[in-house]
């Protein structure tokens, strides 16, 4: 009996060690993994891409979080001086939701030589670049009427482009717009609800807010319904197009190819099972345990092609969450290529 004893204290004994040795590689490996930054490339092919834009090259960088990689942020913008792109997308989320500084993403837009150009959202923690307005789990431009704030003139004066409008790139006739989250059935509502408050609205202030907005969204509306279907159109969102969406894909414009961030993919993965959690309160279990294909990476839903970095940062909207676990973060270059 007391051999028996002996052999269960030492086995305890053997467990309690190589569980605190696995823990502590557990802990030294996150640390480093989420300093570490992969570079994933992606070949998307597009219907009707004009020759003049076959091989065109996105870098998207998403959800920094005011993640900081190395003094500066030298560390990330050497790495992206040292590839080659034609434009650069930032997907939302680069301030940290507990800090109204954006210092880090300053840092970074300075350290990038090419400037030329960078396509800017805000995402739903910011810096806001533009008033925005929330509305279920679709970051949009519901109910805003598109004017730059303080912010948004820093970051232009830095060098981004902000897509408050669309935006255009011209090639040898062809044309390659970029623009962020809009759907028409969206808009429509928003010119109604708008049109509803100016009837009990007496403030002046207020009347030429409604009228703005009314008018901006009005001219949206006119800009995707004389979108030309020779020309091609990329989308650049923060939060992804919804499971629900994707099956309803109705007053959305022709986007060829949606970039999008947010689901850090998924922030806490484990080994052989991936992301257990993703925040689309669309899909069953309201995102727990997730289709693995809809976390990151190349997405075809109802005839939409969608991309989804895993970004570089974590979110702290739960403290004691806030890394990143066997998910390391990413900077991605998307190619175009002409559908044979």
């Amino acid at each position: 009996m007391k051999t028996i004893r002996r052999l269960l204290k030492i086995l305890l004994l053997i467990t309690a060690i190589l569980c605190e040795v696995l823990l502590i590689l557990v802990v030294d490996y996150t640390i480093y993994d989420n300093n570490h930054i992969n570079i994933v490339r992606q070949t998307v092919q597009i219907n009707g891409l004009p020759p003049e834009f076959d091989g065109f090259t996105i870098l998207q960088i998403s959800d920094l979080h005011g993640k900081q990689f190395g003094n500066s942020e030298k560390g990330l913008a050497g790495i992206i001086n040292s590839l080659d792109y034609d434009a650069i997308a930032i997907t939302g989320d680069s301030q940290d939701t507990s800090s109204k500084d954006f210092q880090p993403l300053l840092e970074l837009i300075r350290g990038i030589k090419r400037k030329t150009p960078i396509f800017y959202i805000s995402g739903n923690t910011g810096p806001f670049d533009i008033y925005y307005n929330t509305t279920g789990d679709r970051y949009s431009l519901d109910m805003t009427d598109g004017k730059v704030q303080a912010v948004g003139k820093t970051l232009q004066n830095a060098g981004c482009t902000l897509l408050n409008w669309p935006q255009m790139i011209e090639r040898g006739g062809a044309r390659l717009w970029f623009a962020t989250d809009f759907s028409a059935t969206q808009s429509i509502v928003s010119v109604k609800q708008a049109q509803l408050k100016l009837l009990t609205t007496k403030r002046q202030n207020e009347k030429d807010a409604l009228n703005e907005q009314i008018e901006y969204q009005e001219n949206l509306q006119k800009f995707y319904a004389a979108f030309q279907p020779a020309d091609t159109l990329i989308g650049i969102f923060h939060i992804p197009l919804s499971y629900k969406t994707l099956e309803n894909p109705q007053g959305l414009p022709p986007y060829d190819l949606v970039l999008a961030g947010h689901y850090h993919g998924g922030q806490i993965r484990l080994p052989y099972l991936g992301a257990i959690y993703i925040p689309d309160s669309s899909l069953p279990w309201y995102g727990l345990f997730p289709p693995q294909d809809m976390v990151s990476g190349l997405f075809i839903g109802n005839g939409i092609q969608q991309y989804i970095s895993r970004g570089l940062g974590a979110s702290r909207r739960i403290p004691f969450l806030a890394f990143r676990l066997f998910d390391t973060p990413e900077i991605n270059l998307i190619t175009l290529k002409t559908s044979k």
